[in-house]
């Protein structure tokens, strides 16, 4: 059971029976905030809307598009060592410290690994989410590892849409216990 599924149980098992006094539960919820990372914040390309695919994992997850403002020259690095002005300005990490250039991207704290293709897609079962996602930029796909908490992460691959200084591709969540 994913996550959605099980907290729409818990919703309809929590449903309010106050409501009109005609017996009849109240169907109205407020919008919930979904976990895992930031992932849109410019236009999504038409491509990555029309996917519909899922990560197969413990709990199938369906892949959402990423559209996020990048106006560095190439894939955002895991793992980002600071200019020796910046240390020396007090204003990157401290010796031996690093920043992690995708999690400040998509607003995360936790660890973010790049991973290769052939980890992304053991099996050769995404190739129509590789294939939508290389329609959309240009340059090489990067893969990466996001990790939720124990047993959750998220899988992304992206490229690079120069033209309007975005990071695009598509995520899906896999669910590993």
């Amino acid at each position: 059971m994913s996550d959605e599924d099980y907290e729409a149980f818990l919703d309809k098992a929590n449903h309010d029976t106050s409501g009109n006094g005609s017996g009849s539960a109240s169907t109205t919820s407020a919008p919930k905030k979904k976990a895992g990372t930031k992932s849109v914040d410019t236009e999504v390309p038409e491509p990555l809307e029309a996917v519909e695919a899922y990560y197969t994992s413990d709990a199938d997850e369906p892949f959402e598009p990423v559209s996020l403002q990048w106006k560095g020259d190439g894939l955002p690095s895991e793992v980002h060592q600071p200019l020796a002005e910046e240390v020396w300005r007090g204003g990157g990490p401290g010796e031996g410290e690093t920043e992690n250039e995708l999690a400040d991207l998509v607003n995360h704290r936790g660890a973010v690994s790049s991973m290769t293709r052939e980890e992304f897609d053991p099996r050769g079962q995404y190739e129509k989410v590789i294939d939508a996602v290389k329609s959309v930029g240009t340059g090489e796909l990067g893969f990466y590892a996001v990790d939720l908490d124990k047993t959750r992460s998220e899988y992304y691959v992206v490229i690079l849409d120069k033209g309007k200084e975005r990071l695009v591709g598509l995520k899906a969540v896999v669910v590993q216990s």
